[in-house]
């Protein structure tokens, strides 16, 4: 169990929510920053795709995915589909 997260330490930081918000994203950002560097020692990899439920990050994590694997030295593109939404209307509305 990892228990870099315990309890106690939860309560305490909750003391301090500016410190537990910036505990937190240094932490996403190295798992993003591992995520990298495997997508970028594989040279053959040429598709990394995200998935998951509305608001959970996607295209932030893509982002940041994106701007290390150029650090790294590769080239990363970003295709959002959320630019290609279409709402509930024109979803049940008959063309």
């Amino acid at each position: 169990m990892n228990d870099k997260y315990t309890y106690a330490k939860i309560n305490n930081l909750s003391n301090n929510m500016a410190d537990f918000l910036c505990d937190c994203s240094e932490a996403y950002h190295k798992k993003v920053d591992v995520v990298a560097e495997k997508v970028f020692s594989h040279a053959g990899k040429k598709v990394v795709m995200l998935a998951g439920p509305s608001s959970s990050g996607k295209t932030t994590t893509a982002s940041i995915l994106s701007e290390d694997i150029e650090k790294l030295g590769g080239k990363a593109y970003t295709v959002s589909l959320d630019d290609f939404y279409l709402n509930n209307l024109l979803q049940t509305s008959k063309f």
